[in-house]
Formats: C-alpha cells, structure tokens, sequence
C-alpha cells in the first residue's frame, strides 16, 4: 500500500488541503476532511469501470453509503448524493461535488496504470535473503514437491512453527530471520488433524506455542485461493503475518488438468499470493510418472508451474520403517537468486497414543546423509532400500559388495521382499536389477499425513 497527499483543491466552493489518497491492492481510498471514500475490487466491465463503494464520516464502524456501483454510469454521482441525504451536517449540494471529483479522479487513476518504480530508489525486500535458511525465501514462494505419506504436510507445518517460535528445536537448524504470526491456508484436511500435528510436533520438540501466532484457515469452502485472496490479504495485513503454508497447490489453483487449461490457474494462483505480501511455502504433489522415474523428481504443472516458483526443494522418501520412522532427502532442484542447496535429508519419528492411535510425538532428525541413515540401520532390507534409493536400480553382486554379505543372503531377502511388494526386478536385463516397488501414488490424498 502507498499513499500521496494532493495538492490543495478546490472542492464545494472551497479549499480542501487534506486531501489524501491510498492505494490498495485493487482500488484507492480518499480521505478529504471528515469523509473516507473507499473504492475497492475495481474491475473492467462491459459497461465501464465498476467498484464497490463505501463512504464514511468521522471513520464510523458502519458506512454510510455502500454498495457495487458502475463508475463510468451518467446518474452514478447523482445517485450517492441522493443516498447521503445531507446527513453529519454536510449538505447534499456539497457532497455530490465531492463525490463527482473524486469519482473522476479515481476513474483516471484506474485507467492510467500502474506507475513505474525508479530501481535506483528502489528499497530491497529485506536485508536477508532467507526467511528460514534454506529452505523458504522472504520475498519469493518456496514450493515443496513430495509424494503421499512423506510427511510433507507435517514437515510444512513444522517450518510455520519454527518461523512463529523462532526456536531451532523443531528442526535442528537455522533460526529464522524474523518471527511472527503465521497462517496455514488448507484445502485438504480439517482443523482437528492440524491440532493433532501442531500438539504433536510442539511435545516432541518440548517447546509452547503462543495461539495467538498459529492461524488456521479451513479452504475447502472457498475454492481456489483467487476467489479469497483480497480478502485474506487484509486478514493478513490485521494480523502482522510474515509466513503462509498453502496445502496443497493442485486444490489452492483450482484446476487438476495438466493442459493449457492448468497455465492459466497458475497464474492465478501466483498472482493471488503476490496479494497476501508475505513469504509462502506452496506444498504440491508428485505425479506418478515423477515418483517412477530414476530420480523421483519433479511435481505436477506444465513449464509455467516450473518458471514461477523462485526455490523448489523435490522431496522423495527414502524408507518407511517398522517401528513408524520415516526418512526422506529434500534435493533444491531450483534456486533463481542464489546457488544450489546440498541436500537434507530428515528421519521423521511419529508415535502415536495406545487407546485413541493419535499422534502423540512428532520429531525431526537431521540425517547428514544417506550413508549415515544407512550406517545407522541394522535392518538388512532397510539397507537395501536405502542403497537403491542412492544409486537407483542395482544388481544382486553390487548390493552384496557394498553390504558385505554373501549374495545367497541378498537375494532371499530380495525374493522375501518382492513377495511383500517391497522390491521388484525389472524384465529383460542382464544381469537382473533390483528396484524399490512404488506404492500407487493415486492413494496420496488418503496418506495419513
């Protein structure tokens, strides 16, 4: 938002010199004495330039006069000074003068354009790059490409707390470059899990959140983020908040096709978090050729998808365990303002309540490595995974040289795995490889987290 103080103007047959005008994200508001004048959700019509209006005196709590009105419309000025019936003392003679330039002014600010910005004077966005290193920016949106069951949820949640708390117990590293009040925009889920997860990763980490910094917002109602955006910037803007998690990407741009249909969506999607003005982490899916492939990577959307996001982290798990762990390795396959990220890699431990099965603990170790969560398995099929999660398809000599075991032993495990849908040997190769089997990834909007 930014604002300009006129120039002294005539107005009603007199000197009106505090006149000030804001501009909004989609209109201006005019202050001229004791009137406030708001024209917001300007759009172009076939008729005209139409808004909606609302005038106040004395900034009441209840406007006036309100109401969606035609612009350009020959009675439009004479119909809000007939609305005004001379109320607080102002005539109705010199309230439509008022209203008539200003109607006119704001028309021609509309059709003007927006103005340039002199990057010579130009402020930056902040005097950090990151928000919380590495994985979120502070002024570009950070997507997270991951498939079902990899926590990825729970993980976004858990960089909004971090922001919120500033506290680097959650995740063991960085403390983020400003705190404050967060929002977790969800189209997929309902508040119960989320409080489920937030008093899970709070007990697991031994830390207290301040409900006045987490604030949840149920989309399902609302559609794609484009319908709600104005309104939730100003949400935003009454709540100081400087994070948001929208969860996930597919439901927020309102569209699933992968076609020309989708670009557009994206784009909308794209411009409605330009109006929420803060740091945003966009969680998306990965599609099943993506987690089929050698190395896993890449999420749903066509090249627009790609190109706009500034920093993209491609999730892919690594092993689901017996006992409920969960490793996985985020590689930053995208970074526009900065060089490549190394990857991070994380071992998520869930335990969950004996009589209710809900989340009790949720916690994040840092695994420096893939070698190191292999070093730490004493499960011969785990390490197996984990091998083939590094180096992708492998035969039964090259899995039994780098375990050190006997190639007996590797194959019934592999045979013993294959059964279980755990492993699977390609067709047609010589000497057989061995990959991980794939869950049906169509099953991720049911994952458990």
């Amino acid at each position: 938002r930014k604002g300009d103080r006129g120039t002294p103007r005539a107005l009603g047959g007199g000197v009106v010199t505090d006149l000030t005008v804001e501009q909004l994200p989609k209109g201006w508001r005019y202050h001229i004495g004791p009137l406030e004048v708001l024209f917001d959700f300007m759009s172009a019509t076939a008729r005209g330039v139409e808004a909606w209006i609302e005038v106040r005196h004395d900034g009441s709590d209840v406007p006036e006069i309100f109401g969606r009105k035609d612009l350009t419309g020959a009675n439009t000025v004479r119909d809000l000074a007939n609305a005004w019936k001379g109320q607080n003392g102002l005539s109705e003679d010199l309230f439509r003068d008022i209203m008539r330039r200003i109607v006119y002014d704001v028309i021609q600010r509309w059709r003007a354009g927006p103005d340039p910005t002199d990057l010579f004077d130009a402020e930056l966005a902040s005097d950090r790059r990151y928000l919380l290193r590495p994985w979120v920016e502070i002024a570009a949106p950070t997507r997270l490409i991951a498939q079902g069951g990899s926590t990825k949820s729970a993980f976004g949640l858990a960089l909004a707390l971090t922001v919120c708390t500033g506290s680097n117990k959650i995740l063991h590293g960085y403390r983020p470059t400003q705190t404050g009040p967060v929002a977790f925009l969800d189209w997929e889920a309902h508040a119960g899990i989320h409080k489920e997860r937030l008093d899970a990763i709070a007990r697991g980490a031994g830390i207290k959140i301040d409900r006045e910094m987490v604030h949840y917002f149920d989309m399902r109602r609302h559609g794609a983020l484009r319908r709600t955006a104005t309104a939730l910037a100003n949400r935003f803007h009454e709540l100081g908040i400087v994070f948001v998690v929208v969860d996930s990407v597919m439901l927020a741009r309102g569209s699933g096709s992968e076609k020309r249909a989708a670009e557009d969506s994206t784009l909308e999607l794209y411009e409605a978090l330009g109006e929420l003005g803060c740091a945003a982490l966009l969680i998306d899916h990965k599609p099943k050729d993506a987690i089929k492939s050698r190395d896993k990577k890449g999420g749903y959307g066509s090249v627009v998808m790609d190109n706009s996001a500034r920093l993209v982290w491609d999730m892919h798990q690594v092993a689901k365990l017996s006992d409920g762990r969960i490793r996985w390795t985020a590689s930053n396959t995208k970074a526009n303002n900065s060089a490549p990220h190394p990857d991070v890699s994380y071992e998520v431990q869930i335990t969950t309540d004996r009589r209710s099965d809900l989340w009790h603990t949720c916690t994040f170790t840092p695994i420096a490595s893939i070698s190191d969560g292999l070093v730490e398995s004493s499960n011969l099929t785990e390490q197996i995974e984990l091998l083939m999660v590094e180096h992708g398809p492998m035969t039964v000599p090259q899995i039994a040289e780098l375990l050190e075991r006997g190639e007996g032993t590797i194959r019934k495990v592999l045979n013993r795995g294959a059964e279980t849908g755990k492993f699977r040997k390609l067709p047609d190769t010589v000497p057989p490889l061995w990959i991980l089997a794939i869950d049906d990834p169509r099953e991720e909007l049911e994952a458990p987290w």
